[in-house]
């Protein structure tokens, strides 16, 4: 018990040095907030409520979660750290650097043009997806969609509407003014929504979670309000009805019993419910052994090298079918190998346990390996948030990268190590970016020649 105090008082100690400077450092606090929910809310929620928290494991099992968490706080607050004191130190070099033009004005005008109205399009086909699994859940199962799911939509509407995230940061990368991101922040709301009725929680949070570090720097940056003091007082007195409310969910979206239905006991569930992430550092320690593969912590991008459309189209090699034990046991993914270890009876019908960052980084790397992996975590946390929102001399594209990978940082306590990496590895991704940048180029080329 002691060891989990000193583990929660430093977690206390970084969310405190995080919000003293909310606005500044709302990415790091974000990312608290997801590592709270995931690695230790369950543990606090048996303190609070039994006065003792309750390990599943052995004790130096035990004791080896705690170490790791511990090692992990500590790394993001150091990566954190020294991201400020080097930018303090480099201060004067970033602003001979912004002296620097990096795109044109008409450019950042039609980047943002192009960007909004292909992200409408988008948008409306990726409701439409979310749609069609909202109806297939109804008529069938939440646990069926992940098995014997196939859409009927048309492949082109499917990768259309798969582009909406990178056409959507790429149009808030240009910086775009409040009134001007009334209807995109409508439309991605729409999506975000729409997802949730699919069940898919995850995904509603971190695009919420986005959504809010963004508005905040500009907001810190540009001095202009973008949340009042009001909305975020409401906002955090709403945070135990949101958290009940996605407790709840659980029984809206497969019928399973949650128990009592009062805010409270759907609060405490919630925690308890995502904070069993944590147990994945302990099964992994247990299981360390079996690991039939290396490199999880690098695992969507081993399993890439492998399994492309180029290989496919040459070699044939198709990957194996998830929930099956050939991929388990071939694949490099931490997520189904230890679900496939845990419960295997239950992993080939489609459940899953899913991974913790932390987990795959210790597999592979030790306690080392969770020192510097946090360092390098805390500092790209930290480094963004004090550039300011200047597309002249910040590029568009590279703001966009930042918060493509931001968004998928906020996954990684429950997620793949290399998920803000492996984002890019995805075709639609790259084909997106080298569109926009092509039409953007050609148009600037049109109009210098006009000019000319």
């Amino acid at each position: 018990q002691g060891m989990f105090l000193s583990v929660l008082i430093l977690f206390l100690t970084n969310l405190i040095f995080s919000l003293s400077n909310f606005s500044g450092r709302m990415a790091y606090t974000m990312f608290l907030a997801s590592f709270f929910c995931f690695m230790l809310g369950r543990m606090t929620m048996e303190y609070i409520t039994s006065g003792e928290v309750i390990f599943n494991f052995a004790n130096d099992i035990s004791k080896h979660m705690l170490l790791v968490i511990f090692l992990a706080l500590f790394s993001l607050q150091m990566g954190v750290i020294i991201a400020i004191k080097v930018q303090e130190i480099n201060i004067n070099r970033h602003r001979k650097r912004e002296n620097r033009v990096i795109l044109e004005e008409n450019s950042i005008k039609w980047l943002r043009l192009y960007t909004e109205i292909l992200f409408y399009f988008s948008a409306i086909c990726a409701i439409s997806m979310n749609l069609e699994q909202i109806f297939f859940i109804q008529n069938y199962s939440y646990v069926d969609l992940y098995i014997n799911f196939s859409s009927n939509i048309p492949r082109i509407i499917q990768i259309v509407g798969n582009m909406h995230i990178a056409l959507f940061m790429l149009f808030i990368a240009t910086c775009p003014s409040k009134k001007k991101c009334i209807f995109p922040f409508i439309f991605f709301s729409l999506i975000t929504i729409s997802v949730l009725g699919a069940g898919d929680r995850g995904t509603f949070v971190i695009n919420i979670a986005v959504i809010l570090v963004y508005a905040f720097w500009r907001q810190y940056h540009e001095k202009e309000v973008w949340i009042s003091n009001k909305v975020v007082f409401v906002g955090i007195i709403s945070l135990p009805f949101i958290f009940a409310g996605l407790s709840f969910w659980v029984f809206i979206r497969e019928g399973i019993d949650v128990g009592e239905h009062s805010v409270f006991a759907q609060f405490v569930r919630f925690f308890r419910r995502t904070g069993v992430s944590v147990d994945i550092l302990g099964y992994g320690k247990m299981f360390q052994e079996q690991f039939t593969q290396s490199l999880y912590s690098l695992g969507e991008l081993m399993d890439y090298i492998k399994y492309n459309p180029l290989t496919e189209t040459i070699f044939g090699m198709v990957t194996p079918k998830q929930y099956t034990a050939e991929y388990a046991t071939t694949m490099h993914s931490f997520a189904h190998t230890i679900s496939y270890f845990i419960f295997p009876d239950q992993y080939l019908l489609g459940h899953g346990k899913g991974s913790a960052y932390l987990a795959e980084i210790y597999q592979d790397f030790g306690y080392f390996g969770i020192v510097i992996w946090n360092i390098i975590y805390g500092i790209f946390l930290s480094w963004f948030e004090n550039r300011k929102c200047n597309v002249k001399f910040f590029s568009p594209y590279n703001i966009a990268i930042h918060f493509m990978m931001l968004r998928a940082m906020f996954y990684i306590p429950r997620g793949p190590a290399i998920y803000p990496i492996s984002i890019f590895l995805n075709i639609t991704t790259i084909f997106v970016f080298s569109f926009i940048y092509i039409i953007v180029r050609i148009q600037k080329d049109k109009f210098s020649e006009i000019v000319g």
